[in-house]
């Protein structure tokens, strides 16, 4: 079983400006967190795993161009017998993302894929991170799934229907949108 992780980028060594405070707590802990390490060795994820970079840029800046990128990454690993994605992603155009690559995979592609999109609200390398969660949780979703889960946002232990979920940036929590 292989996992290809699609990364945009992600909250790790900087924040966004309006987090200054999050920013200041952030330069007391520098260490650049390798992810592949953390994956294969610390949660020992019984799977193999492959890094594909998309693009460095926070979710506001992602272009429909980046979209398609991971789009044509699902499509051409797809071909090469992978069926797990992991996306991860800045946290504020996660649905708009999840929408475009449902509109664009074909259907028989989808029926038969799993793709997470996940990351975090604080940066990989502070303490109280949920990073490292939203990844274990986003992988484990992947590898127990028994059939193709299709794509799900997948923060604080919960696999969210992206047409029901909003960012709540005072509190920077996801949240069921409430009609």
């Amino acid at each position: 079983m292989k996992i290809l992780h699609l990364a945009t980028w992600w909250t790790i060594s900087w924040c966004v400006p309006e987090y200054h405070e999050i920013e200041n707590i952030a330069e007391i802990f520098l260490d650049y967190i390798d992810i592949w390490k953390y994956i294969v060795y610390s949660m020992k994820a019984n799977c193999e795993y492959e890094f594909v970079k998309i693009c460095h840029k926070d979710s506001r800046e992602i272009l429909n161009i980046d979209r398609q990128r991971i789009v044509d990454e699902i499509e051409k690993w797809y071909k090469n017998w992978v069926k797990l994605f992991l996306i991860t992603h800045w946290t504020y155009t996660m649905p708009e993302t999840w929408k475009y690559i449902e509109e664009r995979l074909d259907k028989e592609t989808l029926k038969n894929i799993s793709v997470v999109i996940t990351w975090s609200m604080y940066p990989w390398n502070i303490f109280w991170s949920d990073a490292p969660m939203n990844i274990w949780a986003s992988i484990s979703s992947l590898l127990n799934a028994e059939n193709a889960i299709w794509v799900k946002i997948c923060m604080h232990w919960k696999n969210w229907n992206v047409n029901n979920i909003e960012k709540d940036v005072d509190k920077l929590i996801f949240q069921e949108i409430t009609k």
